[in-house]
């Protein structure tokens, strides 16, 4: 990612994806690519499409698609974009608790049971997390 113009993802021999690392990285061509390339991995979420917003659960996210309706669909979302608040904002906003909290010095990595599945959250900066009921809010994109 940090040496090359660009880079392949190959899975049982075939080429998954091609292009800039921060294509990649934020364009992932598919399910595979999205697991495969950054750490902690994507988060991803089961739920559907509809009157253009990502739907699971009480997670209801804008993004913009209209059109038909898409009752099976997968919302990627990296561990960066994600942040821990004691206020529920709205429907980008889902309740948890922390169940696993792995301190690496400038950040540390977060693994929360959210209403929707288990959930990996980086913060940067973090010296200490309690234990209690976080709520987990998507930021930016």
């Amino acid at each position: 990612m940090s040496i090359g113009d660009a880079i392949g993802v190959m899975e049982g021999g075939r080429i998954r994806q091609f292009g800039s690392p921060l294509a990649v990285y934020h364009e992932p061509a598919d399910l595979f690519v999205a697991r495969f390339v950054g750490l902690p991995q994507m988060n991803l979420v089961e739920g559907e499409l509809r009157d253009g917003a990502f739907r699971s659960g009480p997670l209801v996210v804008p993004v913009g698609a209209r059109g038909d309706v898409v009752d099976s669909t997968t919302l990627g979302v990296r561990p960066e974009n994600l942040a821990l608040t004691s206020d529920a904002v709205d429907g980008r906003t889902l309740g948890g608790r922390v169940v696993l909290v792995e301190p690496l010095g400038p950040e540390t990595i977060l693994e929360v049971e959210a209403d929707v599945g288990v959930m990996t959250v980086r913060a940067r900066g973090a010296r200490t997390w309690s234990m209690r009921s976080p709520r987990i809010q998507t930021t930016s994109r």
